[in-house]
């Protein structure tokens, strides 16, 4: 035991410090050794294992690297830094229906990404990325021997995948150009001010972490973002360029191999919006690197007038490109929006929108030579379509769309295309497709407010990766294809889920179970290896067993375990929990979890720690929704960073959920009485029920959760001490909205004054511990708000730390911050909760607002 001395110096340390032992030992757990079968081979039966590294390492993660407008680049590698700091280790190749596994031989001293079978499932290309460089291999699948085939390396900085040859020949891959233009060089003494001009219409713009500064930092993204696109022979190596250099986001190949779909970022560039928001080209080249046509021109998304999120061509022009089976590409394209009368500001056809002409979207399919006559509508809609895929044979279309909250799927047979085909028409049920790893399983989980097109959830299209990417799975005669999804029962809490799948044949829509889950373990992700889903991988799991991987038969019920995963914190997943429905004095209801220290005694009150994260909602029946999938027999697995892992200190880990009500578009204006009421309401529950010692209380949460901890301890007096990490503690520095408010600051200003914190910081009671990653790269929590809020803190005596640490981004990620920061957090709840530390005010107790 350290005690108040021991845990004041360990706070003091300016090096990486431990926490206790047994924390150290559930925080660096080797959760890595677990496996999970992804990327299903084009046989079905193959699967790739993908086992990682573990923690970060400072070394990998301190490597110089340039933040250029969000896009973090390895400057030394030439890659993208993610590539550098987080790595494969090892992949194994899985055969579900056999349990063979083969590992893939990574080279000595590179770790791998970017996994990607050949269309005939024989070879698996990836990148191996060394210390100074990333190079292109492939690896046989059989005997998992790979070689280095590119004696160029690659320029994984903009794309970062790989795409095969339809015949399994050759890789496509970005290179570094053979001939480089000039590394640009920095000024050695500044040439001019830093230029930025604005224009009379509105720009509204989110809070951006990183943004191009200067032309120094133009011409270096340009630098590295130039690559040449090449093709790589599988087995010699033989490379040939294709196309010129140039800033390639992605390449896609057609299932033919006669034409690449290539998406190039263009100028100019921008300071006011990052990267990503950048314009963009997507063109078809040939396999020589001749431009056959430009699909759709993306311009700079340089902020609008209202919410940026949304591109600003994103309702018009040609959209989500496909392959299609019988050559050339498929497409979406919408009639134009009607035109607006300047006078009235209203569309030109009419006032009364709904006499408005209704804007028909079409299917389109381009073949050669992609000139305007060329493009052929094979599908019509009166509804904006959600997307499509073509089926695994290539014989129908899956459409899906929505119009006023009802879901439409249907079929189209390519050889008849006026018909539609109805797989499923359901009310408040998702639209898209789902199936296979990755893919959005799960149907209508989220649902929307209809509880009655919720509970009778259809499912989603089941996908099979194709030739030419994702398709619908077809059933082996061709006749039909298959839906799964999760049914959720009335009395969650009570009743399990049950995963299902469905066969629906395409001509008539008729619907047949093929199987059910029962509620006795939790089953999901179900994963045909076969073309009528007669076996196939699923994940089971209940509260007290860890997820594994299953083969499923459905004639005999047979399961074959395919994965070994165990429980590597057991210390924490074996804890007593505990969920409580609470009542606020304002008669609003919501649920608190409550994870008890080893070895509690009914009737012990124990210092707790509340964890949370407030979220909105319009009133009791939007918060009670999102309930609905509550999962009793979800494995409580434990990561590095779950606050459980701190019962282990003889605290409560109290996590509250934290609903803040109001009015559409207004809620923000409850939020410092909701976060009140729902504290409060929350510690009384709790300490009649004999749980918490409301005299040692503590409180703590990430990011928005950072927020409405420093909230929280100014404007209650409940708490002794705060945790607070990441967070922004004055809205005034994000003007123009922050989470789910999308008012500015100048509308809503009294709103945005009151939640922020450090407005009313000579009001906060207890002892706050701030820790802030230095290249936080998050919307709207520059680390500035951590260093302004200790200054103040600072200037009035109250209890206060900040810790900082280096190369961490929003969600610390390194070994030794992790360590770190377990070690500071004990520490300041054991002096400031445990033992009284000095500085803190009394805990109290406050009038609930009944509004």
């Amino acid at each position: 035991q350290r005690g108040v001395e021991g845990d004041k110096a360990l706070l003091a340390r300016e090096t990486y410090v431990t926490p206790p032992a047994e924390v150290a030992r559930l925080v660096t757990a080797p959760r890595e050794e677990n496996s999970t079968l992804t990327q299903q081979g084009p046989d079905g039966r193959q699967f790739l294992v993908l086992h990682g590294e573990g923690l970060g390492s400072t070394a990998r993660f301190g490597k110089p690297h340039y933040y250029l407008g969000g896009l973090q680049v390895d400057y030394r590698a030439n890659r993208a830094r993610p590539l550098t700091t987080r790595g494969v280790e090892a992949i194994e190749v899985v055969d579900a229906t056999t349990g063979r596994r083969t590992r893939v031989a990574i080279p000595a001293g590179a770790t791998a990404s970017s996994p990607v079978w050949s269309p005939d499932g024989r070879q698996v290309a990836f990148l191996a990325n060394f210390d100074d460089a990333s190079y292109v291999y492939v690896a046989d699948a059989a005997s998992g021997a790979a070689k280095r085939v590119s004696k160029r390396p690659a320029l994984p900085v903009l794309s970062t995948t790989l795409d095969w040859a339809p015949d399994g020949s050759a890789v496509y891959a970005v290179l570094i150009p053979e001939a480089r233009m000039p590394m640009p060089k920095e000024p050695a003494v500044a040439d001019g001010p830093l230029v930025r001009l604005t224009e009379s219409m509105k720009k509204k713009t989110r809070t951006y972490a990183s943004l191009l500064e200067n032309p120094y930092q133009k011409a270096l993204l340009e630098y590295y973002g130039t690559g040449q696109l090449a093709r790589i022979d599988a087995r010699g190596g033989a490379t040939r360029n294709v196309g010129a250099p140039a800033m390639i986001n992605g390449v896609d190949v057609s299932p033919d191999g006669k034409y690449l779909r290539v998406t190039v970022m263009k100028k100019p560039f921008s300071y006011l919006v990052p990267v990503s928001s950048f314009g963009t080209v997507e063109q078809l080249w040939n396999v020589d690197g001749s431009v056959m046509a430009t699909l759709a021109d993306h311009p700079m998304r340089e902020g609008t007038a209202g919410d940026d999120s949304p591109r600003a061509d994103a309702d018009s022009g040609r959209r989500a490109f496909a392959w299609y089976p019988g050559g050339g590409i498929a497409f979406l394209l919408q009639d134009p929006a009607p035109k607006r009368n300047a006078a009235r500001g209203d569309s030109s056809a009419q006032g009364d929108s709904a006499r408005a002409p209704r804007r028909r979207d079409r299917l389109y399919v381009w073949n050669a030579p992609f000139d305007s006559a060329s493009a052929k509508a094979i599908a019509t809609s009166e509804n904006r379509v959600a997307g499509f895929v073509f089926t695994t044979d290539g014989k129908w279309a899956v459409l899906s769309e929505n119009a006023n909250g009802v879901a439409h799927t249907y079929a189209i047979s390519l050889a008849d295309p006026a018909k539609r085909h109805t797989i499923y028409r359901a009310r408040g049920a998702q639209v898209g497709f789902g199936g296979g790893f990755g893919g959005g399983a799960g149907g209508a989980a989220r649902g929307g407010a209809d509880d009655d097109g919720f509970y009778t959830n259809p499912g989603r299209v089941v996908l099979r990766q194709g030739t030419g990417g994702q398709r619908a799975l077809v059933s082996g005669d061709g006749s039909s294809v298959f839906l799964e999804g999760t049914q959720y029962d009335r009395d969650a809490r009570a009743v399990a889920p049950r995963m299902f799948v469905d066969k629906v044949e395409l001509a008539t829509g008729a619907k047949t179970r093929l199987f059910e889950s029962d509620t006795a373990v939790y089953e999901s992700e179900p994963v045909p290896v076969d073309a009528d889903f007669a076996r196939f991988v699923v994940t089971r799991e209940t509260e007290t067993t860890v997820p594994d991987q299953w083969l499923r038969d459905r004639a005999s019920g047979a399961l074959t375990k395919l994965t070994n995963n165990r429980d590597v914190t057991p210390e924490v997943t074996k804890l007593e929990r505990r969920t409580y429905a609470v009542t606020r004095a304002d008669g609003y209801k919501l649920w608190t979890t409550v994870t008890l220290p080893p070895g509690y005694r009914d009737g012990t009150k124990v210092p707790a720690l509340f964890w949370f994260y407030p979220y909105e909602y319009t009133d009791q029946e939007s918060y009670d929704r999102t309930k609905r999938t509550f999962n009793k027999h979800k494995f409580p697995a434990a990561g590095p960073r779950s606050m459980e892992i701190m019962a282990t200190q003889g605290y409560a880990i109290v996590q509250p959920d934290a609903p803040i009500f109001g009015q559409s578009g207004r809620m923000n204006d409850n939020y410092v009485p909701d976060l009140r009421n729902d504290l409060s309401a929350v510690i009384d529950e709790l300490d009649r029920r004999g749980i918490i010692d409301r005299q040692h209380l503590g409180i703590g949460g990430h990011s928005y959760g950072a927020f409405s901890t420093v909230n929280a301890m100014v404007n209650t007096p409940f708490f002794k001490a705060g945790i607070a990490g990441d967070g922004n503690y004055n809205r005034t520095l994000t003007p123009t909205g922050f989470q789910s408010e999308r008012r500015d600051l100048w509308d809503a200003r009294e709103t945005y004054l009151s939640m922020s914190p450090f407005l009313y910081a000579d009001r906060l009671q207890g002892a706050l511990l701030m820790y802030h990653s230095l290249e936080d790269q998050n919307t709207g929590t520059d680390p500035v708000n951590s260093i302004r809020l200790f200054h103040a803190l600072q200037s009035m005596g109250k209890p206060a730390s900040l810790f900082m640490y280096p190369y961490e981004d929003h969600g610390p990620l390194m070994k030794d911050t992790l360590l770190d920061q377990w070690a500071r957090w004990v520490a300041w709840l054991d002096l400031y909760v445990k033992h009284d530390g000095p500085g803190t005010a009394a805990p109290g107790k406050v009038a609930e607002d009944t509004r």
